[in-house]
Formats: C-alpha cells, sequence, structure tokens
C-alpha cells in the first residue's frame, strides 16, 4: 500500500513503529507494551522471512509464513517442525500445542 499510494513516502521501519510503539506511546503504554524488553508484557509472532530486510519481510508476511505465536508466557500457535526444534521448551510451557 505504501508503494502504490503514498509512493514510499513512509519507510518500512517507521512502519511498523506505527503498529508497535507509537500506538503504545499515544495511550501512554508503552512503560508496558510496545517493544520487546525486559520487564513489558509481550505477544510475540514468529515469521517466515520473506526478505533480507526484517522490516519489509514483516510488511510483505502472510497467513502461511506465521510460525509461532506467543501471548504472554502461551505458546498458542506453532508450526509442527517449529515445535519439534524447540521440544526442551514443553516442560516450561504446557499450553504448547500443533497445529
Amino acid at each position: 500500500m505504501n508503494e502504490d499510494e503514498f509512493e514510499g513516502v513512509i519507510s518500512s521501519s517507521d512502519s511498523v513503529k506505527m503498529i508497535t510503539i507509537n500506538p503504545a506511546k499515544g495511550l501512554a503504554l508503552d512503560g508496558h507494551i510496545g517493544k520487546l524488553a525486559q520487564g513489558l508484557k509481550a505477544d510475540i509472532t514468529v515469521l517466515r522471512s520473506t526478505n533480507p530486510d526484517p522490516y519489509e519481510s514483516l510488511l510483505k508476511t502472510h497467513l502461511q509464513d506465521v510460525q509461532m505465536v506467543w501471548v504472554g508466557r502461551n505458546l498458542l500457535y506453532g508450526n509442527k517442525i517449529i515445535l519439534e526444534k524447540v521440544k526442551p521448551l514443553r516442560s516450561r510451557s504446557p499450553k504448547m500445542t500443533r497445529h
């Protein structure tokens, strides 16, 4: 969309900030959410890389690129192949599911 409608005026890194830290700052919650940092709450989605530039990769991700989804400390979704690679984590995360 950015390239088509706005001729690339918004950088990829700024686009990511627009969906992470900027809303957290706007809601005065940046001390609790909005980035991965010790002591902050986090939901984490692990995606298959589709581009050498991590920002471009994120912005061009499709549903089938989702490898894992963590909400808080609970693994809610995981690609079976990926789950087999992280087997040692099972004892620490009993809510791990296979899909």
